[in-house]
């Protein structure tokens, strides 16, 4: 009987999780361990500078370990950065590779993210946030607010406080305290105090939904591709900070220990409640994972019918419909305007050619059924791919 073939590919294993799980300490901690490196997966932290207000792993932090893809892009320019899917362990993947879901339950993490927001301003978040609004500044009209270091959360927040304060023509820092704005009229710094509380909120809000996004999408989108998991993926419970280092580095270690060596791995749902509540509700009762459906008009793969579903009632589909449909009649009317003038110039008598109706695409019947509060649903996870080593 022939032994089984080794798998010789190199090993790559990549820590995944929503903003603010503990993604970066483990993946730091297997480097040290394993005598690995770490590449990058947070678009945002792609971009140098801002080290605050996109949340980088801070030098004291990363313990000298070698990190790549970090604050290798100019913030002024607007790179197509798009995930590493390199970590997926499939069968043209040139990895061997293992996935360390670092996640919380939703009510702690909730608080842990305001709390970090309230961190970051106090860290001097405030000094940032002002310096992209020079360079939004500079840039004048060039400027596309949805692509490019301009999406991370944080600044578009406080981008409508920034304009009053100008149309004012009044000094009120982001960060300023009550002593400094003394001076200014109750009513202008009473109205401003409103607007920045607003802002702080809105910030803390947006940081809580795109973690919901993270982790809707490894579990929408990540699980199914790997048929809910299977042996690749285990999930660590970091929902108490105070157990993290007790708990979440120890077992992740010696999971990527077995897995360097070739060992055997223990059950993904047999790590606890966690893990058992969310992976044994991603592998009961799913049918047509390996389905996968193409939606042409926004260039994406769905895999399985809920992630149709979701994709469908989301707010990018929705808009991508919308600008098809837009583009398709204003072909419609001048594709009319042409037949028009040839029909009258041909002299033609009776009824002129009929105009242009709206018709309405399948895809855009199923996107406006259902819940009209969809979010955009394709959010990649920022995740710290740590490159192990079995030395």
């Amino acid at each position: 009987m022939a032994a089984p073939a080794i798998d010789t590919r190199p090993p790559l294993i990549t820590v995944i999780g929503a903003t603010g799980t503990g993604k970066s300490n483990l993946a730091v901690d297997l480097a040290l361990a394993l005598n690995g490196e770490i590449i990058n997966a947070d678009a945002m932290q792609m971009y140098a500078g801002l080290p605050i207000i996109t949340n980088k792993i801070t030098p004291e932090e990363a313990r000298g370990v070698p990190h790549h893809l970090l604050g290798v892009l100019d913030a002024r320019d607007a790179w197509q950065v798009g995930s590493l899917y390199a970590s997926q362990p499939t069968p043209h993947s040139p990895y061997r590779a293992l996935l360390l879901w670092v996640h919380a339950s939703t009510p702690a993490l909730r608080t842990r993210l305001d709390n970090r927001v309230d961190a970051m301003l106090s860290r001097g978040m405030a000094d940032e946030i002002e310096q992209m609004k020079a360079l939004w500044d500079e840039a004048g009209d060039a400027v596309d607010a949805t692509a490019g270091i301009w999406q991370s959360i944080g600044f578009k927040e406080f981008l409508p406080f920034m304009r009053r304060r100008a149309e004012l023509g009044v000094g009120y820092g982001i960060g300023a305290g009550e002593e400094e704005t003394q001076g200014l009229e109750p009513a202008v710094r009473g109205e401003l105090k409103v607007m920045l509380d607003s802002a702080l909120e809105a910030m803390k809000t947006a940081t809580r939904q795109y973690a919901k996004a993270q982790v809707r999408w490894i579990r929408q989108k990540l699980l199914p591709a790997l048929g809910g998991g299977g042996d690749a993926l285990f999930l660590l419970d970091s929902t108490s900070p105070e157990e993290f280092m007790a708990t979440v580095c120890p077992t992740g270690m010696g999971i990527a220990r077995a897995f360097l060596a070739g060992e055997a791995l223990p059950d993904p749902r047999g790590l606890g409640a966690l893990a058992e509540e969310v992976l044994g509700a991603e592998s009961r009762g799913r049918t047509g994972w390996a389905e996968s459906r193409e939606c042409r008009v926004c260039d994406t793969v769905c895999v399985g019918e809920e992630q149709w579903r979701v994709h469908v009632r989301s707010n990018r589909h929705k808009k991508a419909v919308g600008r098809q449909k837009r583009g398709s009649e204003v072909e419609a009317w001048k594709a009319w305007e042409v037949e028009r003038r040839r029909w009258k110039e041909a002299g033609c008598v009776g009824e002129e050619p009929g105009r242009p109706g709206a018709e309405v695409s399948e895809s855009e019947s199923e996107s406006e059924s259902g819940d009209e509060s969809g979010e955009d649903e394709d959010v990649p996870v920022a995740a710290a791919v740590a490159v192990g080593s079995a030395n």
